[in-house]
Order: C-alpha cells, then structure tokens, then sequence
C-alpha cells in the first residue's frame, strides 16, 4: 500500500461498539457470486447474505472489541469448516459481517480492479482524491508500472510514478531500485511494439468478423452480390 494522506486522520475515528474500520477496496462492490464450499458436507456459504464485505488489506481494529467478541478464535472456526478462497478475509467478513464502520473508497482503493474504468467520472474522483493506495494482485510498481487493457492497450497504474519517487528516496536500497526500474523501462519498450502490432492484427481480424456477420445475417444479399459477380465475369468473357 501507499500512503498519501496523513494517515492519523483514520485514528481520529470513532469506531463505537464497532469491530473493524475497512471498505471494499471498490467503489461498487459485488459479491453476489461469491460462495465458499463447505468442507464438512454442509451448506456452502453465501456472501451474498451479508450487506457489506470488506477487503481485509486495510483495517483500522477496535482492539477492545475485537478481543471481547473472541474473533480470532472464530476465524479459525469458520477456516475449519469452508474451503476459503482469501482465507483471511472470507473468514473476517463472515465472523464480522456489518459490525464495522465503512470507509470511503479514497482509503484502499484496489489499483489493479480500477485499471479498465479509469474513464469513468465517479473513479476518476476517487482517484484524484485518493488517501491510500491498495496495489493488489500485479498492480505492484516494484514488478510493473502499466497494465494491459481489453483493447489491448498499455495503460499505467495510478500512483505507480509516485510510489517509485518515494522508493528512490529510500536510504540503503538506491542501487536495487534504479536496476529494477531500468529492467522495467526496457521491458515496457518491447512489450509496446508487440502490443501494438497483436492490436493491429485484433482490429484487422475484428473488420472481417463484423463483414462475414453481416453476410451470415442477410444470406440473400449475400447470395446475389454473388450472382452479379460471376454474370459479370460471365458477360466479360464476351
């Protein structure tokens, strides 16, 4: 994670009789199809049930409440009994479940997951305004600063320039940052020509679906464009 806020504002925080602090990492979260198998022949649980889930990068814990509410103990309760796919967080939500106090999206947005709707105005304001940084899954600057789009386009990970401004401030490890930058640059300079060429041929192949959909779909114009053809050649060997 990168911090870009004076992150003693999250202690100033009220949490109440709350357990945790935390939001989804998303501005719009949906774990409608998210479900655990069960390892014990019961029920599979369904997330769906909850009214919120939270992603466990960031939390801002009630230690008072979390100890008097034996989460611990009921995490790996809820571990012997489902077969989590984020451990952790599966069984943190599910022992929890809305006893929390949201967070907006600002704190731990996921890098990774926001790359495709960077366009998007209600992303592009919690970007602007971002707080802290969650660079989940590949989205990490120290292995690679871009992303590969649908359209297959390279498109930089938000904040990966600022997280390399502070790395290179970092006392002991200058040498180790600047090869690993280096090694990126050279990297993304070849991959660019190669997706550039692989979009090119995608677009090209994209046309003649679009142009053989068109005839499949209206096989009598098809069929007599044809049959124009060949009187054509017909009456110009004449």
């Amino acid at each position: 994670m990168l911090v870009l806020c004076d992150i003693r504002e999250l202690f100033l925080l009220n949490l109440s009789n709350c357990i945790v602090a935390s939001n989804s990492g998303y501005i719009d979260c949906d774990v409608s199809n998210h479900k655990l198998q069960s390892l014990n022949n019961g029920a599979d649980y369904d997330f769906s049930k909850l009214s919120y889930y939270f992603c466990a990068g960031l939390l801002l814990i009630n230690y008072e409440a979390w100890i008097a509410n034996d989460i611990e103990s009921k995490c790996l309760d809820f571990l012997r009994h489902y077969k989590a796919q984020f451990p952790d967080q599966d069984a943190l939500n599910a022992v929890i479940n809305s006893n929390i106090v949201e967070l907006p999206p600002e704190y731990g947005l996921l890098i990774y997951q926001c790359i495709d709707s960077l366009h998007d105005e209600n992303m592009r304001h919690v970007i602007d305004n971002l707080k802290i940084a969650h660079f989940n899954g590949p989205s990490k600057p120290w292995r690679t600063t871009y992303a590969i789009t649908q359209d297959l386009k390279l498109q930089k990970y938000p904040y990966s320039d600022e997280w390399w401004n502070m790395a290179m401030q970092t006392h002991g490890f200058l040498d180790e940052f600047v090869e690993m930058y280096n090694i990126q640059s050279q990297a993304i300079t070849v991959n660019k020509v190669v997706l550039d060429s692989i979009a090119d041929r995608m677009r090209q192949m994209d046309s003649r679906l679009a142009k053989l959909e068109s005839k499949l779909n209206k096989p009598h114009k098809y069929i007599a464009t044809k049959f124009k053809m060949w009187l054509q050649q017909q009456f110009s060997k004449h």
